[in-house]
């Protein structure tokens, strides 16, 4: 044992004997008023319990059941309720008391407490302030059912732990002939009666929202009776615009410049950018919010916020050989530049003179986990540097000493959490800050943001209620905002467009046409949204179709028929991004029935310079493949039999060529894999991949994960990440970094589908 070790347990000897001697004393001395005790709490008040008894005089506040105890004298085994949050909160609502246990006569840690959480609506009084529900819930727009016209206009709120669509527009007592509103919500719209009139009569009209009529700048148009008398169009009428700072009412909702914010000051270094207000038509000149540059101080941070960090920052010093100066380095004073006397020694004096003892002086120690220094402090060697187990991070040393370095990282977290509903589809996005994750229950779509290690940022935000389930949603982060697609089949193949905020918010929706198909697949290449699917025709076979819009939605050039027409099975379409190029991958059984996997490029002008590239292009069956990019290749992960049995296998192509890589067999395992993710690191041009699979070699459906190079082999250990005893889909994975990924899933382990996130670490 070393000596410093030997001292800790020898001061307990006389520490130990005191105790001893004192309870002596006190059970023979009925001065002292001794009685037999457990806890301070046994002697009333006024004295403190030490082994067993009531002694002394107790000059501190007793200590109260608000918080874990503090460590004392106990009987092993023994347990006491404890609470670890703010007292005022202690048994309100879901918080709950733990537990500590006494082990080797001290109290433990306070274990099992429940403290306040993010209020929810769900019935519960989640954040324990003697309230439920009391939290900003719903807001959002929602159909009303059974209402029709205006009058299914709602808004959701929190009712009874639930929210609910509250009505927000009333029928009028009567229809408004001709301007084309089902007024009176009988499910007419200017039904005869009473729209009759006059020819040649005339009476104002507005085809806007009722509510908005006659409010700020919207103003009502002239219909004029013709001669079969019936109203004509509304003509002149104008309806709510976008607010703008301008102090008038442009949207007609009885406010004027409401909300209207813009960003001020800068945000770099310690700078922190603000917010000016619009106040009666003109941007306020104080920027709220903002914190302005300061002083540059020694501290590793760009105070002065010019974009250097603690430059030019020097201070004198002096050591017992004389006078000097110290510069500031990466937030620390460096050493004082004053003459030195002889090497320091660990001795707990300043041999050389620097005004230091025994500074920066080691030696080399081992431990079970390996080789370290030890530190000399006044005098003596100390803190043992050489690796301990402990949890293991990316960062390619072995943390947890269990032989392996940087395995798969990060706990499995459910990130819905409501094993009450159940989830489908995700689209999922790294903003470059945190992950936007786009997900579905029943016919509403969510929007929420998750930090690096899956911790929610804000609740979930309902961004649209549909009449009919949503499918095939996709998420696209394009620098300045999310870009949302979805599809719902009402009535015809209908996809919808949305543009996202970092906080969830709906910039504007925009219906697209997308052919007759729910297959459709999307990319950014940071000019246009590229948008492939595939259409059957009868008598001309399967043809692949793309389309480019831009950042608002809107359909720019012509479709592309990317190709050749195939009478067989058209499948597994995809579409990634490397430059400003778009590559196109598919799968189809256009050669004597065997179904091989494509590839075509296509330009950010939407024109097709090379042909298609028969990727897989052996004798076995290959299909399902998923693409990606880096800046200047394509890479593609598909299923191939040529190795006997179904495996996976990736290739790469080249942008500026469209030539074909080496191919790469990635599995061996006998079962055949299935749903497929892949992400790459960054956009440089030997950028490695994040791939993500399902197989079912464990004997239940499992993800697995593995690092790619840029040439397709693969690098470093495949590392099973989910072990669940219900069935995973919709695998997504996102590169945040050169070493971390994020893994999302949908999973039925609870009973429903939840959407699960786990981290993992790619070195």
């Amino acid at each position: 044992m070393p000596k410093s070790q030997n001292k800790r347990h020898l001061q307990w000897i006389p520490l130990l004997t005191s105790y001893l001697a004192l309870g002596w004393i006190l059970s023979w001395g009925g001065g002292f008023g001794c009685s037999e005790c457990r806890f301070d709490a046994d002697c009333g008040g006024t004295s403190l319990c030490q082994q067993g008894v009531c002694v002394g005089q107790k000059d501190e506040e007793p200590t109260t059941d608000a918080g874990p105890k503090p460590s004392g004298l106990c009987q092993n085994g023994e347990t006491q309720p404890c609470y670890t949050g703010a007292q005022q909160t202690r048994k309100v609502g879901a918080c709950k008391d733990g537990k500590q246990l006494c082990s080797g006569g001290f109290w433990g840690a306070c274990l099992g407490d429940t403290k306040p959480a993010t209020e929810q609506c769900d019935g519960i009084d989640n954040d324990c302030n003697g309230q439920i529900d009391d939290g900003n819930f719903g807001g959002g727009p929602c159909l009303v059912a059974g209402q029709s016209g205006p009058c299914e206009r709602g808004i959701e709120k929190c009712v009874q732990g639930s929210l609910q669509c509250s009505q927000t527009v009333q029928p009028q007592a009567s229809e408004i002939c001709g301007n084309g509103i089902d007024d009176n919500c009988n499910g007419q719209v200017d039904e005869t009666p009473p729209c009759n009139c006059a020819p040649g009569s005339t009476q104002a009209c507005y085809t806007g929202d009722p509510s908005t009529r006659g409010k700020g700048t919207c103003k009502d148009g002239t219909q004029i009776c013709d001669r079969t008398q019936t109203w004509g169009a509304c003509v002149g009428d104008k309806g709510p615009s976008q607010e703008v700072c301008d102090n008038q009412d442009n949207d007609c909702d009885g406010k004027t410049d409401e909300t209207l914010e813009q960003p001020c000051g800068v945000n770099k270094g310690t700078c922190v950018e603000g917010k000016r207000r619009c106040v009666a038509g003109q941007w306020s000149t104080t920027c709220e919010g903002a914190i302005e540059p300061t002083a540059e101080t020694c501290d590793n941070k760009d105070n002065n916020c010019d974009g250097t960090v603690d430059e030019n920052l020097t201070r004198s010093c002096t050591t017992s050989c004389g006078s000097g100066i110290q510069t500031c380095e990466n937030g620390t004073w460096k050493a004082c530049s004053a003459a030195t006397g002889s090497a320091e020694t660990c001795d707990n004096k300043d041999n050389d003179c620097d005004g230091k003892t025994d500074e920066a002086l080691t030696r080399a120690c081992n431990s079970t986990c390996g080789a370290g220094t030890e530190t000399c402090d006044r005098g003596q060697w100390t803190n043992c540097t050489a690796p301990t187990a402990g949890a293991e991070v990316c960062d390619s040393q072995d943390n947890d000493c269990d032989g392996k370095i940087d395995e798969t990282i990060g706990d499995e977290i459910n990130l819905t959490n409501d094993t009450s509903l159940a989830y489908y589809g995700l689209g999922v996005a790294w903003d470059g800050q945190a992950y936007g994750v786009l997900f579905r229950q029943d016919k509403t779509i969510y929007f929420q943001r998750f930090d690096r290690t899956g911790k929610s940022l804000a609740p979930a935000k309902s961004i649209t209620t549909l009449n009919f389930s949503p499918s095939n949603l996709h998420l696209i982060w394009t620098g300045s905002n999310y870009g949302a697609f979805w599809y719902v089949y009402d009535a015809g193949y209908k996809y919808t467009f949305a543009r996202i905020s970092t906080t969830g918010s709906t910039l504007s929706t925009k219906a697209i046409t997308i052919g007759s198909s729910s297959s459709a697949r999307f990319a950014w290449n940071g000019t246009y949204y590229g948008a492939v699917w595939y259409e059957y025709t009868s008598g001309t076979g399967y043809q692949i179709k793309f389309q480019r819009y831009t950042s608002l939605g809107t359909n720019t050039g012509s479709i592309v028929n990317v190709n050749q027409a195939s009478t067989s099975f058209t499948s597994s379409i995809g579409i990634a991004v490397s430059g400003t190029d778009f590559g196109i991958s598919w799968s189809d059984s256009r050669i004597s029935g065997n179904s091989e996997v494509y590839f075509r490029k296509i330009t950010t002008s939407g024109t097709m310079p090379d042909s298609e590239v028969n990727v897989s292009n052996n004798a076995s069956s290959s299909s399902s493949p998923v693409i990606s990019a880096n800046g200047s290749y394509f890479m593609m992960v598909y299923l191939d039999g040529r190795s006997g049995s179904t495996q996976l296998h990736a290739t790469r192509v080249t942008r500026s060529t469209s030539s074909r890589g080496v191919n790469y067999q990635l599995t061996t395992q006998a079962t055949s894999p299935l749903y497929i993710g892949l992400s790459p690191m960054t956009t440089s041009t030997t950028s490695d991949y994040g791939l993500l699979w399902g197989d079912s070699r464990s004997g239940k459906r499992q993800f697995w994960f593995v690092r790619l190079g840029y040439l397709g082999n693969t690098k470093g250990t495949k590392t099973q990440i989910t072990n669940t005893t219900g069935y995973v889909y919709d695998p997504k994975i996102e590169a945040i970094s050169n070493t971390l990924f994020g893994a999302f899933w949908t999973d039925t382990r609870t009973g429903n589908r939840q959407v699960f996130f786990r981290g993992l670490c790619g070195l």
